[in-house]
């Protein structure tokens, strides 16, 4: 009886843990990048304009807005090494915390 009850409170547990994530799905709940912004998953979705610096460390490259922190950009189509040390516009959609750039003015 003593087992029941504690497998009964273990599923209570646990059934409301899934309600509450299902809940919060799709809400804009916030996330930390690994550089400790915090971001909000609807400023993800959809395309992004980004204006900054280009910079690299060894074979990644990363985008810094004026008086912000680096983020990582990459591209299927463009050569970012060509725009190292460069101010640009990018534009891009997010996976995860990185900007996948389409457009770069």
């Amino acid at each position: 009886m003593k087992y029941l009850i504690i497998l009964v409170i273990l599923l209570a547990l646990v059934g409301g843990g899934v309600f509450w994530l299902k809940k919060t799905a799709g809400r804009g709940v916030d996330t930390i990048s690994p550089t400790g912004k915090t971001r909000n998953i609807e400023d993800k979705q959809g395309n992004t304009v980004k204006t900054g610096l280009i910079t690299a460390a060894g074979n990644q490259y990363f985008i810094t807005e004026a008086g912000g922190s680096p983020e990582e950009i990459k591209s299927y189509n463009l050569e970012l090494d060509h725009y190292v040390g460069q101010q640009v516009t990018v534009t891009g959609q997010y996976s995860g915390d990185t900007l996948f750039v389409s457009q770069l003015e």
